[in-house]
C-alpha cells in the first residue's frame, strides 16, 4: 500500500466534496420549480406505496 499522508487524503476528500455539492446545485438551479415539485411528488408516491 502506498504511503500517503493523512493531510493529503483529507484535502482531496474536501475538494471532492465541494465539487459534488457544486454540481448538484448547478443541476438543480436549471430545473423549474414545477419540475422539482413533480419529481418530489413522484418520489413521495413511490415511497408511500
Amino acid at each position: 500500500m502506498p504511503n500517503v499522508s493523512i493531510a493529503l487524503i483529507k484535502e482531496s476528500n474536501r475538494m471532492l466534496s465541494m465539487r459534488a455539492k457544486k454540481a448538484v446545485a448547478d443541476r438543480s438551479s436549471k430545473l423549474s420549480p414545477e419540475t422539482i415539485n413533480n419529481m418530489m411528488r413522484k418520489a413521495f408516491s413511490r415511497l408511500s406505496r
